[in-house]
């Protein structure tokens, strides 16, 4: 499997500019702006410590998720 085809199936999270307490998340194409809580809420202390350290955040979705469903 490629790199390009990895990248698609994974959800990335990054901060919104300007904000401490929203966040992007991108997948397929789509993007949507979210609370920080919800992100930690969904994906655990992984998440907290990634976006606080690293400033980002990956993580590999399965088939049936969509972005509206956050």
């Amino acid at each position: 499997m490629s790199a390009l085809r990895v990248l698609e199936r994974a959800v990335q999270c990054t901060w919104r500019p300007g904000s401490m307490t929203h966040v992007r998340l991108a997948y397929g194409g789509e993007t949507a702006e979210v609370p920080f809580e919800r992100v930690v809420r969904l994906f655990g202390r992984v998440a907290l410590d990634a976006m606080y350290l690293r400033g980002r955040f990956s993580w590999h979705a399965t088939s049936g998720f969509a972005l509206g469903d956050v």
